[in-house]
């Protein structure tokens, strides 16, 4: 049941961002409610889209910059295959899991990832928070 209105709240923040054009139309985002395997342990890994990865940021090990309340944290992406063929993509390491204690997330947070620099060398995401216990 959290969860669902944790969805219904991300859907309304997105709605909202939308609207104050924090998000355009053609500005590329997706969103991510996280699980307990997205922070914790030393191999904890944010899996987000394949198709949103191939298409934005490629296929190459890299530096991503992720933005909330004007401070910044740097976290490795990777794209990686899996044993069944399949593809994963996502965040990692240190500065991810800096990202997600200074932040205090936890199970059920729903994040938005607003993908608002993309040159060939400097990927930076604004985050927006949606809190499981809002």
């Amino acid at each position: 049941m959290q969860e669902r209105q944790t969805g219904l709240k991300l859907k309304a923040k997105v709605r909202y961002l939308r609207s104050t054009m924090a998000i355009r139309a053609e500005t590329p985002y997706f969103t991510k409610f996280l699980l307990p395997s997205h922070f914790s342990g030393t191999n904890s890994f944010m899996t987000f889209p394949c198709d949103f990865a191939v298409k934005h940021l490629h296929l190459t090990p890299q530096k991503i910059f992720l933005r909330y309340h004007n401070k910044m944290w740097s976290a490795m992406y990777k794209f990686k295959s899996v044993s069944n063929g399949h593809s994963v993509t996502g965040l990692y390491g240190e500065g991810w899991r800096k990202f997600v204690q200074d932040n205090e997330l936890c199970r059920g947070d729903g994040c938005i990832f607003v993908l608002s620099e993309a040159s060939k060398r400097v990927k930076v995401f604004d985050v927006h928070i949606v809190r499981v216990d809002d």
